[in-house]
């Protein structure tokens, strides 16, 4: 995408989100165990908030990033994923 649609202005850039309490994640976001072994995957020992996407997004918005194309801005705390087997009652993921 970036490559073809730069020339003409349109800067094509991503966030990429660790886990972040969401519609989409409410079924995982419930369980206090999920939550503390996605906070255990990062660095940085805790799970991100939906107002830490904002900083972000507003600079992908803004005049500063018009030399910014084709980038992927990681927002994981920097996180190890692992696969995890898939309870089948449940729809979730677990050890």
């Amino acid at each position: 995408m970036a490559e073809a649609w730069s020339r003409d202005g349109i800067m094509c850039n991503a966030l990429a989100p660790g886990f972040l309490p969401t519609v989409l994640a409410a079924p995982v976001c419930g369980d206090e165990d999920i939550r503390a072994w996605a906070a255990g995957q990062t660095a940085i020992g805790r799970n991100g908030t939906i107002a830490g996407l904002a900083g972000p997004t507003l600079f992908l918005a803004a005049p500063a990033s018009h030399y910014m194309s084709g980038q992927i801005i990681c927002m994981d705390g920097y996180m190890w994923m692992e696969v995890l087997p898939l309870d089948e009652s449940t729809g979730v993921h677990r050890e």
